[in-house]
């Protein structure tokens, strides 16, 4: 069972905040469970503050199945029982959603056309199989409680699919992490990673917390509005990663040529005037230099914005966004810019996060690189359909300054909710847009 998905993807608003909150964002709430041992515990562990692209990509595809597959069934050919792909929608008694169905299903589901990347995201989910990954996750504007957002377990070919199907250590009371398992292992059930056979199949469990919002929209219990998500480009991970490649073979592939055609060059200037060879090798050394510093110069503002970074920018827009205008203005650059590159972002001597001068310049000038090399890139291959919004130029003006800590970015907005941005739509908006790297 699977489909071409080209239109956009629903994410909820609440798994968005939680990605592009940051470290000293989330230090401000309150952990909810009233357990001083876990807190402690929890401000020594950076990995709890941290979601990789890993999880960027498994979110990506687990919204995909939120809105396609939240009320679709798979049929088992060997028992021919029909299984629902998301399960746990109505019990109260877990704190996870699962989303169970055979690798081919998971694989369609996480990765669709990017084939090629299934390897490292199926080593990713034996990854979390074998080891959960506890973050800090943001419930609501006050609190945060530390759980997995996502746990996955393997189904081998040689367990019973319908004990696998119901398994649910927290409902038969063996609860998780050593004890859990302890008492799987006393019960005789299998350890991750030690039974027999091949994989064919995935259970994926996901926070409820932070899917539940877009789960009531798509199952009408009950009926509510498009603020509680997002509209994101199918696989917008993957494909953010695949831009960045990109650019990164593509400089290598510049610093690596460049060099070889100017010694050709080199070569055929001396044999038509040996005389003047010492000078030929000399302008030529200098030549080589001067394109080395540029195309590693290239290099370096191209991959400076990573693409989880990239994808934090475009959340943190769409969080932004109040569906009126062309326009998304950012209130609070500070906090925008923590979100983002919370590096850039400084304490003065009374504990205030401030953007100094240079680190506003750096700021300024990733997001020029990202709205006219990134985003334009993404437009032209038409990787920004079904997208919320495609954002194009800084306004510039008084009222949006470092000192008013205000930004204001030009955007075209989706007026229906499946509409695809084409290029032809967009070329009055493109014509005038500066080119990186040209002054004229």
């Amino acid at each position: 069972m699977t489909r071409e998905n080209k239109s956009g993807v629903k994410h909820p608003r609440q798994l968005a905040i939680n990605e592009t909150s940051s470290r000293r964002q989330i230090d401000q709430l309150e952990l909810f469970v009233n357990d001083e041992e876990m807190l402690h515990i929890s401000e020594i562990k950076k990995s709890l503050y941290t979601l990789s692209i890993s999880h960027a990509i498994i979110f990506d595809g687990l919204c995909f199945a939120c809105t396609v597959f939240h009320d679709k069934k798979w049929k088992n050919p060997n028992t021919g029982k029909w299984h629902d792909i998301i399960s746990r929608k109505d019990d109260a008694t877990e704190t996870h959603y699962r989303l169970f169905a055979p690798e081919n299903l998971i694989r369609e589901i996480l990765v669709g056309p990017y084939k090629n990347e299934w390897p490292k995201v199926r080593n990713q989910l034996m990854k979390l199989a074998l080891k959960p990954e506890p973050k800090k996750l943001i419930i609501d504007e006050k609190h945060f409680i530390i759980d997995a957002p996502i746990k996955v377990t393997p189904w081998y070919e040689k367990e019973n699919i319908e004990k696998f199907a119901t398994l649910s250590p927290r409902r038969k009371g063996q609860g998780t992490g050593e004890a859990g398992k302890t008492a799987r292992e006393a019960n005789g059930e299998r350890e991750i990673g030690k039974a027999k056979g091949r994989i064919v199949g995935w259970s994926i469990e996901f926070f409820k917390p932070l899917f539940e919002s877009l789960l009531l929209i798509n199952t009408g219990k009950p009926r509510t509005t498009g603020s509680n998500y997002l509209l994101m480009p199918p696989y917008f991970q993957l494909k953010l990663n695949a831009i960045y490649n990109s650019f990164l073979s593509s400089t290598n592939s510049l610093i690596q040529q460049r060099p070889h055609q100017i010694e050709s060059i080199e070569a055929q200037q001396v044999s038509l005037f040996p005389q003047d060879e010492a000078h030929i090798r000399s302008e030529a050394q200098k030549y080589k230099e001067k394109c080395q510093q540029y195309f590693s110069n290239l290099q370096c503002n191209l991959v400076s914005v990573k693409p989880l970074q990239l994808r934090k920018f475009y959340m943190g827009l769409g969080l932004k966004d109040n569906h009126k205008g062309e326009y998304i203005t950012i209130d609070n650059l500070i906090e925008f810019v923590d979100s983002v590159w919370p590096e850039l972002i400084r304490t003065d001597r009374k504990g205030n996060k401030a953007l100094q001068p240079a680190e506003y310049q750096q700021v300024k000038e990733k997001i020029t690189i990202i709205l006219n090399v990134h985003f334009r890139m993404l437009i032209d291959n038409g990787d920004m359909n079904g997208g919320q919004l495609v954002p194009l130029a800084i306004v510039e003006g008084e009222e949006f300054t470092r000192e008013n800590n205000k930004l204001r970015i030009q955007c075209i907005k989706q007026n229906s909710m499946f509409s695809e941005y084409k290029l032809k739509d967009m070329a009055k908006y493109l014509v005038n847009l500066p080119v990186q790297g040209n002054e004229n």
